[in-house]
């Protein structure tokens, strides 16, 4: 039982990395909305989440230039 759970907790760690890169692509292509979207997804999990603030931040700044 305990293995499944930290199975869990490594997938929904990489899941979290993987949207927070993802996020990076759509925000390189101007895709802001999506890009915040794919951020704000990975805030929960992402191993620091201050950094994902502060990218969710920056983007939303960009946005309304």
């Amino acid at each position: 039982m305990i293995k499944n759970y930290e199975g869990r907790l490594e997938y929904s760690g990489l899941l979290s990395e993987a949207r927070f890169g993802l996020g990076g692509v759509y925000e390189e292509k101007d895709e802001l909305d999506k890009a915040i979207e794919l951020y704000t997804l990975s805030l929960n999990d992402y191993p620091n989440p201050e950094v994902v603030r502060l990218k969710i931040n920056a983007v939303k700044k960009r946005k309304r230039e």
